[in-house]
């Protein structure tokens, strides 16, 4: 289960009206998590917000470049403190940020109701 609580983004939980939240297998080695909420001030009312999630940083092909322009070096400590850490970044806003209720893909067909 995902515990929206527990993430970087909880404070989306905090300070929006949350419908749904998913994640999905994007690739073989890519991860999505996508938060749904509401905003009665937008015309299209339904914001989602996509996030990618890092598990395992060093098999990234990224990761050199990382490193790179970072003021660290890949050794012992810094590999075991990323086997430790999933790591979560947002992505940017799409076309797709704002939806109708009636966009809703299927696999978020149910609106949660905190009452």
């Amino acid at each position: 289960m995902l515990d929206l609580e527990e993430l970087p983004m909880s404070d989306v939980v905090n300070d929006a009206a949350v419908l749904a939240a998913t994640a999905q297998l994007s690739t073989d080695s890519e991860i999505g998590i996508s938060i749904y909420r509401f905003d009665p001030s937008d015309p299209k009312p339904i914001n989602v917000d996509y996030y990618s999630v890092w598990e395992d940083l060093p098999s990234c092909y990224i990761f050199e470049d990382i490193v790179a322009s970072s003021s660290t070096n890949i050794d012992e400590n810094l590999l075991d403190m990323l086997d430790r850490f999933v790591f979560i970044t947002k992505k940017e806003k799409g076309a797709g940020h704002w939806l109708d209720f009636d966009d809703l893909p299927f696999e978020v067909p149910v609106i949660i109701d905190d009452d």
